[in-house]
């Protein structure tokens, strides 16, 4: 199955960009208000979409759509970098109408 390119997306508003270092054991359930593109600098983290699971390591980096439900689960703890921003409704609609999370190699 071939990846959506992100790199298509029409940016409509930058939301907000910022550093996040969870503890290892922390676990959440989230709904996400906004796109987001999450690069880890250090340590694992766990996102569960869909009955899938994504890994945020330091070689990845995910992209999260608005509106998905996802799971999170801090197993060992450091820093990422959180760029949080919104795309137009239409594209939403369109690529990502049921949510999503999408893992990208960086390396």
């Amino acid at each position: 199955m071939k990846k959506f390119d992100i790199s298509n997306l029409i940016l409509a508003s930058l939301v907000d960009v910022r550093r996040v270092n969870h503890a290892s054991g922390t676990e959440t359930d989230a709904s996400a208000s906004n796109c987001s593109i999450i690069i880890r600098k250090s340590g694992r983290s766990v996102y569960s979409f869909n009955g899938k699971s994504y890994s945020a390591t330091a070689d990845t980096a995910l992209f999260i759509a608005k509106g998905t439900k996802y799971s999170l689960s801090v197993e060992k703890s450091g820093e990422c970098s959180v760029i949080e921003f919104n795309i137009s409704e239409e594209q939403l609609k369109e690529k990502f109408s049921s949510g999503a999370v999408i893992e990208y190699s960086i390396f």
